[in-house]
């Protein structure tokens, strides 16, 4: 069992009663929990999944991209007396079934989700996270209070797709698993020669495959998306609770498991409490420095960071633009040089990624004008925050003297310096700024020409090159960069 201090305590992080017992409001707040390699898990408080992107298990297949709803969630049922009581929610056409949601007395983030549910003078409290650096998450069931032992049992629900679709009947996906030899691990395999997920919990596995029919994604419908999705079930686990009692279910595309998921579980609320500065007082300061953790990856090399949730991924240009409070505020300074070393080996004809494509596939896409400007200006922060002179001056130096070289040659999409001195790009069909949203053939905010925060960001570079010029003995070089800026 955990030390008490870990036990749910509700502070400025926990939602009141109100909230988690009205089912419009506990929908609406949505939950997640990362693993530093892209994968997540992610839903609501009421439990109701109300997107794609919701998961007990998101893996990165190829990380930090390749993410698949692996695992949709665990379907859980407490046995009181002889009494089943539901403690799941989903939404169906038309309905909302079963009533789980009325069980959810709490909810708090501190630090890791966790809900308190009561059922008559039985409390539970329920935990859910994901073991750093692996595609693994784990539920951490505790019975509180009860005046004697109940059954939960806990039935896991697949999906098995890449996490932009959605999984519909599927004949050919098996539902039988593999039990070890104290039937307590289930190994399914769902397709020859595919990924392998391992389902564990501390009591006996009941095979009983099915499918269940018409779970319905609401947010879905306000993108212009199908929202149905039918999942499938290998059977259910018993699990017996004594009070006092915890029992972790864990599920992994690993191929194990770690072999102790209380100190797995330690650790990360160890180190989720540890992402906090020492001093600091602010409870919402202290809720920043815990949620942007959730978008850097820092278990690949070089470290990503995530463009957004749930479905963004590592992009060029807000990588760079959120880079000083990602890294530099935190003071993560060696990932922070790891990632800009990265971006200076990237640098092509002037230009960086705008993006990977999902699912880790060959080629990034050059198609940014402003990513290679944001370069400059994380490239000054950093040196600025971490008075690393050497590693600006010859690593960054020659990769932001290269994008102004090309800059000013001119390069892809029309990219180029004009007579005026002033970053000119763009044409018919392109979206080279932030605002790039394009469908078909169709370009929303084309921004040809010289946009403002460009040559904003242009000036900037130009002036962050001329300083790191003259730490280099550059004074010429500095001079008439800073002559051309003061032109721009």
């Amino acid at each position: 069992m955990l030390e008490h201090d870990d036990s749910l305590r509700f502070t400025h992080a926990a939602l009141d009663a109100a909230t988690v017992g009205d089912l419009t409001s506990a929908t609406a707040r949505e939950w997640l929990v990362t693993n530093g390699l892209g994968g997540f898990a992610s839903g609501t408080v009421s439990g109701i999944a109300t997107r794609r992107y919701h998961g007990l298990l998101v893996a990165a297949l190829a990380p930090p991209r390749g993410r698949h709803v692996l695992v949709s969630h665990v379907e859980e049922t407490l046995t009181v007396d002889g009494r089943r009581v539901a403690l799941s929610s989903h939404a169906f056409p038309g309905a909302v079934h079963p009533d789980g949601w009325r069980r959810v007395e709490g909810f708090a983030l501190d630090p890791l989700p966790t809900w308190r549910l009561r059922v008559g003078g039985v409390t539970l409290e329920r935990r859910v996270f994901m073991v750093r650096g692996q595609n693994t998450t784990v539920v951490r069931y505790r019975l509180v209070e009860a005046a004697s032992p109940v059954l939960l049992t806990l039935r896991p629900f697949g999906a098995f797709r890449d996490f932009h679709a959605h999984r519909r009947h599927d004949p050919s996906m098996r539902l039988e698993v593999t039990l070890d030899a104290e039937g307590r691990t289930a190994r399914w395999t769902p397709y020859p020669d595919w990924v392998t997920v391992t389902l564990q919990a501390p009591g006996p596995f009941a095979p009983s495959p099915d499918w269940w029919w018409n779970f319905e994604h609401a947010i879905e419908r306000e993108r212009g998306l199908d929202v149905i999705e039918d999942l499938a079930t290998p059977g259910e686990f018993l699990v017996a609770l004594q009070p006092g009692e915890d029992a972790h279910f864990a599920v992994t595309c690993e191929p194990t498991l770690p072999a102790d998921l209380v100190a797995a579980e330690r650790a990360e609320v160890a180190r989720l409490r540890s992402l906090v500065p020492e001093g600091e007082t602010d409870a919402r300061v202290a809720m920043l420095h815990r949620a942007v953790d959730a978008y850097r990856v820092d278990r690949t090399e070089p470290p990503a960071l995530l463009a957004g949730y749930p479905w963004f991924e590592d992009w060029g240009r807000d990588t760079l633009i959120a880079f000083t409070g990602a890294y530099l505020v935190p003071r993560r300074f060696d990932e922070g040089r790891r990632l800009l070393a990265a971006f200076a080996r990237y640098v092509s004809e002037g230009m960086l990624p705008n993006r990977f494509p999902d699912g880790g596939g060959g080629h990034a896409d050059y198609n940014t004008v402003d990513a290679p400007v944001w370069f400059f200006h994380a490239a000054r922060r950093y040196v600025q925050y971490t008075r690393d002179v050497e590693f600006g001056v010859t690593v960054l130096r020659p990769a932001l003297a290269e994008v102004e070289r090309w800059f000013r040659r001119g390069t892809r999409y029309n990219i180029h310096v004009g007579d005026d001195g002033l970053v000119y790009a763009g044409g018919p069909g392109t979206q080279l700024t932030w605002m790039d949203a394009k469908v078909g053939d169709t370009v929303f905010t084309p921004r040809n020409g010289a946009s403002v925060e460009v040559n904003a960001l242009w000036h900037a570079g130009l002036l962050t090159l001329a300083w790191l010029a003259e730490m280099a003995d550059g004074a010429a070089e500095a001079e008439r960069l800073r002559r051309d800026a003061e032109r721009v």
